[in-house]
């Protein structure tokens, strides 16, 4: 009798092995992908809300404390507003819209 469990059992994992290795499963059961997870968006600041965005450029900065933050300036303060940084804040990219 303890054979013959052993024989079932050894039986029921390898048919459940072959569907786990060859990702074949029977009617009925189903198993859901993994959902990819939402990354992180820094906060945005638009200094300049009244104007167009095609006359805005967004500027991507690393803080000194590696996050990040993302400003919209108009175009015609961006280097200005870029020498202001405080000490070890990076720009990260600057993209005109």
């Amino acid at each position: 009798m303890k054979k013959m469990f052993i024989i079932i059992v050894c039986l029921v994992l390898l048919v459940v092995g072959f569907f786990v290795v060859t990702n074949i499963l029977p009617k009925g059961i189903h198993v859901s992908q993994t959902v990819p997870t939402a990354q992180p968006t820094s906060p945005v600041t638009d200094f300049a809300p009244n104007i167009p965005m095609n006359q805005k450029t967004t500027v991507l900065i690393r803080q000194s404390d590696s996050s990040t933050i993302t400003y919209i300036i108009p175009n015609a303060q961006v280097d200005s507003f870029i020498q202001k940084l405080p000490e070890g804040d990076v720009v990260v990219s600057k993209t005109k819209n």
